[in-house]
């Protein structure tokens, strides 16, 4: 008897490609009201950052809603009113994106539903990886990517940006460096 073989990770070239053009990007969206969402899907970003993994260079944003954020999500999110002070309208959001963004930039994510916060803001990036539907979890033991790295012992360098976001943000990036070390 043989024992199982693992599958080996199905790393998109894009990933593996020049750092220059990777970056990495996650987005907290509000629950809205029934009545300002007539499409159920199209639930639009609240607070979007992004690092190019290269140069390092930021993308932070807090994005005006038609309701107001309540205290609850707030502390979801870990931010607080003084951090949407400086909140702009979806407009402007797409403008600063237009601004940040370059035309060979490949756009990662972990999940489909950070991607569908940019579509639904009217924003579709020429190229995105969803890293989630890569294959680098054979055990699947680790739920989340916290768990998995903590697992294996490894390093997630600490959040740039504040918040929950800034959590995430820095476990994706770190799985991103990891993938490209599994590739070799």
């Amino acid at each position: 008897d043989q024992a199982p073989r693992k599958q080996k990770a199905n790393i998109p070239h894009a990933l593996l490609a020049d750092l220059g053009k990777l970056v990495v990007a996650y987005g907290e969206a509000a629950p809205m009201a029934e009545k300002f969402r007539p499409n159920k899907a199209a639930r639009l970003p609240v607070y979007w950052i992004a690092q190019r993994l290269a140069s390092g260079e930021k993308f932070s944003q807090t994005i005006q809603t038609a309701e107001l954020i309540s205290r609850e999500l707030l502390q979801h999110f870990e931010l607080t009113t003084d951090q949407f002070a400086d909140s702009i309208d979806i407009n402007g959001f797409r403008k600063a994106w237009e601004r940040f963004s370059q035309s060979d930039d490949i756009l990662v994510v972990y999940n489909a539903g950070t991607l569908r916060l940019l579509h639904a803001a009217g924003i579709v990036p020429a190229k995105s990886i969803e890293l989630k539907s890569i294959n680098f979890n054979n055990d699947h033991g680790s739920r989340t990517l916290s768990k998995f790295f903590g697992d294996r012992k490894y390093p997630v360098e600490a959040a740039e940006f504040p918040g929950r976001a800034g959590r995430r943000l820095a476990n994706v990036v770190a799985l991103v460096k990891y993938l490209r070390e599994q590739a070799g």
